[in-house]
């Protein structure tokens, strides 16, 4: 996430303070720079980008509340006097169940959620100096990067998987484990002499790794190539179940190439 420096900021403050009195500047001062707002101060407003839904502590005094909208990431921080961290964290953790987040990752400290709407929240509780503590919110709308990931991480799964591989009217088939998380899948046949990857992180969808078929007796080894005999681009797709590739497969072993396809499918167990 974009942040706001205090040094960037203080040509604003100064600013705001020609407006209004220093003793209001210095308790809320907001200012938009492109596609953020900032308000920061010794005693900011709850911002109107945070969801009605998500309760804030009692006591919690915010000094910070930030929102890209191009991003779609947003950060709160503040101070909350004479409470534990663990006992803020246990209780955020239960307002976010009950706002209908499903909790990823949990510590005395922190707490993670995601939220079937796709957004994605992050709390932290530290103690600092003056018997205080530093609370801190972030919020990830489901276009951000960070909700992105923290959703394809929480539906992440393992399961059976079956790759089958065709060339020509030859149609090969191998069983095997395999991984999904979002736009990345792997494969690994049950001897573990084949393992594929694919990916549809980037500009484009690839499939890699190196095929081996034990077939009458004789070994075969194949390889995705990054394009076909007549120069074709592979077509890659990765679904949420797997992945299908059409393009050009390199015979390791006979040093040949030939267009075929291959097709995982990973049944969740």
């Amino acid at each position: 996430m974009k942040k706001l420096g205090v040094v960037l900021m203080l040509p604003f403050f100064l600013a705001a303070c020609s407006e209004k009195s220093i003793e209001e500047a210095m308790e809320e001062t907001t200012i938009t720079v492109g596609d953020e707002q900032g308000s920061f101060g010794t005693n900011v407003t709850r911002p109107d980008w945070l969801p009605k839904s998500l309760a804030l502590p009692d006591e919690l005094t915010i000094q910070i509340a930030a929102y890209d909208t191009d991003l779609g990431e947003g950060m709160l921080q503040g101070s909350i006097p004479n409470v534990p961290a663990e006992d803020i964290i246990s209780s955020q953790r239960a307002m976010l169940e009950k706002s209908g987040y499903t909790v990823q990752d949990a510590q005395a400290d922190g707490v993670g959620a995601t939220h079937k709407n796709g957004s994605y929240i992050t709390v932290q509780a530290a103690p600092s100096p003056m018997n205080l503590i530093t609370y801190r919110m972030q919020y990830f709308a489901k276009h951000s990067d960070d909700a992105i990931n923290a959703h394809e991480k929480a539906n992440a799964y393992r399961g059976n998987g079956e790759l089958k591989v065709v060339l020509g009217e030859e149609t090969l088939t191998l069983q095997g484990s395999c991984h999904v998380q979002g736009r990345a899948i792997q494969f690994d046949s049950a001897d573990n002499s084949t393992s594929l990857s694919a990916s549809a992180y980037g500009a484009t969808p690839s499939v890699r790794g190196t095929i081996v078929i034990g077939s009458d007796g004789t070994m075969r080894m194949f390889s995705a190539m990054s394009s076909g005999p007549a120069g074709e681009e592979p077509v890659v797709k990765v679904t949420a179940t797997g992945f299908t590739y059409t393009g050009g497969l390199v015979d390791l072993l006979k040093a040949t190439t030939s267009t075929g396809s291959m097709t995982m499918d990973c049944a969740r167990i």
